[in-house]
């Protein structure tokens, strides 16, 4: 089996749907959203509201690095073999940049929520496989660009065409959280070109809080 991690800077994007009551409620509670993020003792409170995307994303920079391990069949308990680091610059790119797209129909706001962290943010595992049969131009990732990031984003690794299952272990740290809820004017989904268009900030919060 080979493990295959992408480690360094990393966000994690999650969009919510809100309703004007949703609304209501946290504009009359003082509700920090970012700060119920980070605090797993709140979550029952994050269930109140209907969660349209969840994803990590490694971010693509010199700092972000490819780990591959080999390890004897699916044993985690073998140290295992790391015979690659790289940078993922290495890595071969698809020629065109994934689109963000989330469905906001029935909803009267969104709550666009980044995190900012380090560590693992994609990992997977290739089965029957080893470090004797791995190549890797076998491999190609896509990325992504979400507005408000301003950051190229990975989104996918590929083998042979195919894209891997990213396993979402919590192998990292988020140091940094900012919420920004929107009015949405219309009913159509949220894609790239009209993330932000058009669009009114009715709130924001970070979590540590940021002094200007």
């Amino acid at each position: 089996m080979i493990n295959v991690q992408i480690r360094g800077p990393l966000v994690i994007l999650q969009v919510h749907g809100l309703t004007e009551d949703d609304n209501n409620y946290l504009r009359r509670n003082n509700f920090c959203f970012s700060k119920h993020l980070l605090n797993t003792n709140h979550s029952s409170e994050l269930n109140k509201f209907t969660e349209l995307h969840f994803r990590q994303y490694p971010i693509h920079s010199e700092e972000t690095s490819v780990q591959i391990t080999s390890f004897e069949n699916d044993n985690y308990y073998d140290e295992g073999h790391t015979f690659l680091r790289l940078n993922v610059n290495k890595l071969k790119l698809d020629p065109v940049d994934t689109e963000l797209a989330v469905n906001q129909k029935s909803f009267n706001y969104f709550i666009f929520t980044i995190q900012y962290g380090f560590g693992t943010a994609l990992e997977t595992d290739i089965m029957e496989s080893d470090y004797k049969n791995f190549d890797l131009k076998s491999f190609t990732a896509g990325t992504i660009l979400v507005p408000g990031v301003n950051q190229k984003m990975m989104h996918h690794i590929k083998l042979n065409s195919f894209p891997l299952e990213n396993l979402n272990r919590k192998k990292y740290s988020i140091n940094l959280t900012k919420s920004y809820i929107y009015r949405i004017s219309s009913g159509k989904s949220i894609t790239n070109d009209s993330f932000f268009n058009n669009k009114e900030i009715v709130h924001s919060d970070s979590y540590p809080t940021l002094h200007d």
